[in-house]
């Protein structure tokens, strides 16, 4: 059984780097990160969105050639603007539409690419910077429609990817996303066959009413966001959430995480923000441990 076992990459260098190294064999892109370096993967305009070929041939002739897996973490909402992607929210119908069009620009992304085989979303937010989408009552219908949506469309047209809706952490003074209660994520998926879990360990670290083990009972967990923090929520800002490399002695539960990984063959995505820090003997040597822990 082959493991998937890699880590996110914000850039087309970062990409390259992870790709390169004996050990890695899956990379979490993600596409906004990306479009900060002038690299995208794809582009929005007019309420469409466009594969950028030219992108999306190198980086599958570049997996090709080192034998690595491609997933995707898809933009969140930062504002409320329809024009632009980082301002499509699913608690408002009307940018529903939308958000299914960028669904079927993933199963083009996979079948003629390979990227996007595990696909990652956040849940609907409710709040964000300060302004009030909608309530949170509201934005977990307004998700359990979208992502019903969803699951009829992956149904119908035969769609290759899997999608994980994310836990998140609890909720800040200022912005304010679901899925930090289970019963939250039991409800956005709602009746939906196709539609899985990406566990983010760092998030339960920071919420502590968050069961591991109930989400594992209640949905597939299809991807798994693997780091830490000290665990000291901050209600002001996300600097709580250090996406620091997990071991041993700072992941409360690791040994369960392994061995939940282990068994039910879970991709682990090392969602970690430093990796410029480390040198390439020390992500290689990291993962060669989580090899050995999984075999």
């Amino acid at each position: 059984m082959e493991r998937y076992v890699g880590f996110h990459a914000r850039s087309m260098d970062e990409f390259e780097r992870l790709a390169n190294l004996s050990e890695v064999n899956l990379i979490e892109i993600k596409p906004d990160k990306f479009r900060k370096y002038g690299d995208q993967l794809y582009t929005y305009e007019k309420n469409k969105f466009r594969v950028n070929e030219d992108l999306a041939s190198r980086i599958q002739q570049i997996a090709i050639e080192t034998d690595i897996r491609v997933q995707l973490h898809l933009p969140y909402a930062q504002k409320i603007d329809i024009n632009e992607e980082v301002g499509l929210c699913q608690a408002i119908p009307e940018h529903h539409r939308i958000l299914l069009d960028r669904y079927s620009l993933i199963e083009e992304l996979n079948q003629r690419y390979s990227i996007g085989k595990v696909v990652t979303v956040h849940p609907p937010s409710w709040k964000i910077r300060g302004l009030q989408v909608c309530s949170m009552i509201d934005a977990i219908e307004y998700g359990r429609e979208l992502y019903y949506k969803l699951d009829k469309l992956i149904k119908r047209k035969n769609y290759t990817f899997k999608v994980g809706i994310e836990n998140m952490s609890d909720p800040k003074e200022d912005t304010a996303t679901l899925g930090y209660e289970l019963y939250q994520l039991e409800q956005l998926l709602g009746n939906t066959e196709m539609l899985g879990l990406t566990l983010d360990t760092g998030h339960r670290q920071l919420n502590e009413n968050q069961s591991i083990r109930a989400m594992f009972a209640k949905a597939l967990i299809v991807n798994m966001h693997f780091h830490t923090n000290p665990g000291a929520f901050s209600p002001e800002n996300f600097d709580d959430d250090r996406h620091e490399i997990a071991r041993v002695g700072n992941l409360k539960g690791f040994k369960h995480h392994i061995r939940s990984i282990r068994r039910f063959k879970i991709p682990v995505v090392c969602e970690v923000s430093d990796l410029e820090k480390m040198s390439n003997s020390e992500i290689t040597k990291y993962v060669a441990d989580l090899r050995e822990r999984l075999s």
